[in-house]
């Protein structure tokens, strides 16, 4: 992991997809990678979801894209005041950064895939169970 800071300026590369820009983790498309934002000031935030990880990892995402899950979907339009629901944020607290990541891949992968082209989706065997128990949760 390297670390640029300029101030109250930090960037982190956790991975070649994933740059985190003040306490925020933002997709950026790439050539034959799941895209998600290009820039976050350029999405409405009613388009818009927040995933915040156990360690409060914050991944922004298209609010398309995390409708996938089932149980972010009902958290998200359910009637009443829940903050889910008001604020279009989900807070994860069993769920690890890596593994929120890992679903948020899977959540563009599912959108850009599911009209029939079948690929595979890679899941890296160290986080294999970790996920699966993830995704039962999410219902994904």
């Amino acid at each position: 992991m390297t670390e640029t800071s300029q101030q109250s300026f930090s960037v982190y590369h956790l991975h070649t997809s994933v740059v985190k820009l003040f306490g925020v983790i933002v997709f950026h498309k790439q050539t034959d990678q799941l895209s998600a934002l290009t820039h976050r000031r350029k999405m409405k935030k009613e388009d818009t979801v927040k995933l915040i990880s156990a360690e409060g990892f914050e991944f922004i995402i298209d609010k398309k894209a995390a409708m996938v899950s089932q149980t972010i979907r009902n958290m998200l339009t359910s009637p009443g005041s829940f903050a889910e629901t008001e604020h279009g944020e989900v807070t994860f607290p069993e769920i690890s950064t890596t593994i929120l990541e890992k679903i948020c891949q899977y959540f563009y992968w599912s959108l850009q895939y599911a009209s029939g082209k079948e690929t595979e989706f890679h899941i890296e065997p160290e986080i294999t169970l970790e996920l699966m128990m993830a995704a039962n949760y999410l219902h994904t």
